[in-house]
């Protein structure tokens, strides 16, 4: 059975875990392989430690669990400078659990706290534009494309690529969609 909380600091190696797995899964072929391959779980440990220690402003982290073991997770935070609302800044679902309607919960848990915390305000997330599973399922949960950035990949090489912004503007319907 999947439960869904907010995550505790306990979880952190997991999220870390699971989130190098995920990069390394999605993205291959569009981060460095060299990374993906040797650096990003030291990477994500890294990012994940620091994001527990240093909170930021209304930081929400939402775990996914199957019997105790994380299968996903997403995390917002409202980055106060965004004309676009609040930040979805991950989510990611084991490989193992895809399909069985976890991202789509997440998101829609994602956008109900938006729309409870802050009932004016939208929701949007960056995405490589090569990862299209990503913006596939973006797009089937409602998300529209507004804008392409040009980012550091984050793969520590210093490389940029295009992201697209996708964005909601009413995000407690996620759930409501079909």
């Amino acid at each position: 059975m999947i439960t869904y909380q907010i995550a505790q600091p306990s979880d952190l190696e997991a999220i870390a875990t699971l989130h190098a797995q995920s990069w390394q899964q999605n993205n291959r072929g569009i981060l460095d392989d060299y990374f993906l391959d040797h650096l990003i779980h030291a990477s994500r440990l890294k990012v994940w430690t620091e994001i527990f220690a240093n909170p930021v402003d209304n930081q929400h982290i939402i775990t996914a669990k199957d019997n105790g073991k994380l299968c996903g997770f997403t995390r917002l935070f409202n980055k106060k400078e965004s004309k676009y609302g609040i930040y979805l800044d991950s989510l990611h679902v084991s490989k193992n659990w895809k399909g069985k309607g976890i991202g789509r919960h997440l998101m829609s848990l994602a956008g109900k706290w938006v729309a409870t915390k802050y009932p004016n305000q939208g929701m949007n997330l960056l995405v490589l534009a090569e990862n299209t599973p990503a913006i596939d399922f973006y797009e089937r949960v409602g998300g529209k494309r507004v804008e392409t950035v040009l980012l550091d990949l984050g793969d520590e090489t210093g490389r940029l690529g295009d992201t697209y912004r996708y964005y909601w503007e009413h995000p407690g319907g996620i759930g409501s969609l079909g």
